[in-house]
């Protein structure tokens, strides 16, 4: 299954970019573009399986379809990250 490829892409991508080792990732935010190809449903599945035991289990994944042709048929726009202590930031785009 491509989707179970993807999320696992995704989670690597997002726990090498995490500031502190004992962060946890607590939102994602993902585009998919219009030749992505794949089913936000399977993929948020796929997200949730690749995600258990790391530090964006439990994290709300957030899916918008885009009609566009992007750069990548999937982008990760954003994500919300918090350390033990509090906040520490966002990833891409975040707020």
């Amino acid at each position: 299954m491509h989707e179970q490829a993807l999320a696992r892409a995704i989670v690597r991508q997002i726990l090498e970019a995490l500031p502190a080792p004992d962060a946890r990732v607590t939102q994602v935010h993902l585009r998919l573009g219009a030749l992505a190809g794949e089913r936000p449903e399977a993929l948020r599945l796929a997200f949730d399986l690749a995600a258990a035991g790391t530090s964006l289990e439990g994290a709300v994944l957030r899916i918008d379809e885009d009609d566009a042709v992007l750069a990548e048929p999937v982008e990760i726009v954003a994500f919300s990250v918090v350390a033990p202590d509090g906040p520490v930031g966002s990833g891409p785009g975040g707020p």
